[in-house]
């Protein structure tokens, strides 16, 4: 038997965007009571989509949790600037899961391999007047955390939650 909604609230997906990161560097705070603590630095990247292009500035960072259970818990803070000039602060957090052997495996100093898909829910704030609609949604976004090349690359498809009434 499947449950449904006791709700009317049907709802849609709009792709925003999709964008991609490198890091430059972590600080690791090491193993504590929670798993393991470190901070991800973000160098720049690029976003681009229906409405939205532009690049993402160096200096945010993902200040990371890895629990003991393999589940990578991020914690991302960015600033994108589109292509006519306004910023707007990007923030997510989400969980990865990093393997069930995930955090033996950054215990012991063995850095991930593969590729994993972070999950994540995504807001938006700007003080530009063409952009005002992102500070009044909420966006999810499926991504990809790529270790093959050693450094990870990162990349997301960004979606906006809509309702199909246009309301958002």
């Amino acid at each position: 038997m499947t449950e449904t909604s006791k709700f009317d609230h049907p709802f849609a997906m709009e792709h925003v965007c999709s964008f991609s990161f490198h890091t430059t560097h972590r600080i690791v705070t090491g193993d504590t009571p929670e798993g393991i603590r470190f901070t991800g630095f973000i160098g720049e990247g690029t976003f681009s989509g229906p409405r939205l292009r532009g690049r993402i500035l160096a200096g945010g960072a993902d200040w990371a949790l890895l629990r003991k259970d393999g589940v990578l818990v991020a914690d991302v803070k960015l600033h994108l600037e589109t292509d006519d000039s306004a910023i707007v602060q990007l923030f997510y957090s989400g969980l990865v899961d990093m393997g069930v052997d995930g955090y033996d495996r950054a215990r012991a100093g063995t850095a991930p391999k593969g590729v994993f898909h972070p999950r994540t829910t995504i807001r938006m704030l700007t003080g530009a007047a063409p952009y005002q609609d992102l500070n009044r949604s909420q966006f999810v976004g499926v991504g990809q955390l790529d270790y093959r090349a050693g450094a990870p690359s990162i990349s997301y498809d960004v979606y906006r939650i809509t309702v199909p009434t246009g309301e958002q």
